[in-house]
């Protein structure tokens, strides 16, 4: 029996339980969720501070500049996460650049547009969306490889 094939009724089979460890794409897979925390957590607190701060000092002149930089900012961040899911083989079409226009024209555009949101959205939930994975991917395996064990130890699958 090959190791991805599932066994028949009464015939354990181990290899096909860790047939998934033998998967080339398991490595970026591992090294998508840990750099999703971590990596989350930065894009949360940068999303944060510069959009709140230029947000802020949209009052003043000043922040009419900083809020156009700061939404090109979330979009390189919401691209670099693009590029980061073809680690694992997903393909993520990024957004086409703004078109050019005048100074107001491009600001008014750069707040009316909804996928600019989106993209802030999505990097201000990334730390709770990844943490969430991590422990949900981390359970999927860590509870079947346990019953594995367990099975084993306790001499062999027939005694579960």
């Amino acid at each position: 029996m090959k190791p991805t094939e599932q066994p028949g009724p009464g015939v354990p089979s181990v290899g096909w339980w860790f047939a998934p460890l033998a998967d080339r794409i398991l490595p970026m897979a591992v090294w998508y969720l840990l750099s999703g925390m971590l990596l989350g957590w930065i894009y949360f607190a940068v999303v944060l501070v510069i959009l709140s701060v230029s947000l802020v000092l949209v009052v003043v002149v000043v922040g009419v500049p900083l809020t156009i930089a700061s939404f090109a900012a979330v979009s390189g961040l919401a691209g670099l996460e693009c590029r980061r899911a073809s680690l694992v083989g997903v393909t993520v079409t990024s957004r086409a650049p703004a078109a050019p226009g005048g100074f107001w024209s491009r600001f008014v555009d750069t707040l009316g547009d909804p996928v600019r949101w989106r993209q802030v959205a999505f990097l201000l939930m990334a730390p709770l969306v990844a943490t969430a994975a991590f422990v949900l991917s981390g359970a999927a395996w860590a509870l079947p490889i346990s019953f594995a064990i367990r099975g084993l130890a306790s001499g062999g699958f027939a005694s579960i």
